[in-house]
């Protein structure tokens, strides 16, 4: 009886950590944007068929993190082609995290806009991306996350740290004890 009590708060324990992986993306254009992710670790996202795309463009990637992490997110605009014409401008406060601004390292044909170690709290985040495309041009991201491990993984360390201590003090106390021949 016992054991099966331990069983299920044990298994209950488990499922009530798991990791959420929630993600979604919505879009002006005439089809849908994408995005990959990993909960709590990150992923990738952008526009999937640059040939479609509107003139301009509203995009609003969202995802759930379990935890308060460090987020990184780099943004790329990319030609299709050698054409100038394919070219994506983003908007220039129109690429945000949450309601954080992602500012431009670069500009240009290629533009990029980027955000590293931001603090995000634990629950939905969203990235906006907004701008005007030519038929060709497109983006696309990387979303990275970072931070404090998740209490399993705590429990873990110590767990060994542990059991490291005790073998330590294991092999002290019988180092300690003379042999007589």
């Amino acid at each position: 009886m016992k054991k099966a009590f331990l069983t299920a708060i044990v298994s209950a324990g488990a499922l009530a950590s798991a990791p959420v992986s929630a993600a979604t993306c919505t879009s002006t254009g005439t089809n849908s944007c994408f995005i990959n992710y990993t909960a709590n670790v990150g992923g990738t996202f952008g526009n999937p068929d640059p040939a479609e795309y509107p003139t301009h463009f509203k995009d609003v990637f969202t995802f759930v993190t379990n935890y308060a992490r460090n987020a990184s997110v780099v943004i790329d605009s990319t030609r299709a082609g050698l054409n100038q014409s394919y070219n994506v401008n983003f908007i220039s406060n129109g690429v945000k995290l949450n309601s954080t601004v992602i500012p431009a390292t670069s500009t240009g044909v290629t533009e990029q806009r980027a955000l590293l170690n931001f603090r995000i709290p634990a629950g939905a985040q969203q990235i906006l991306v907004t701008g005007a495309s030519q038929p060709n041009g497109f983006y696309n991201g990387i979303l990275s996350l970072s931070g404090v491990p998740e209490p399993s993984t705590w429990a873990l360390m110590i767990l060994g740290i542990g059991f490291a201590g005790v073998a330590l003090r294991q092999r002290r106390r019988q180092a300690a004890t003379p042999a007589f021949a």
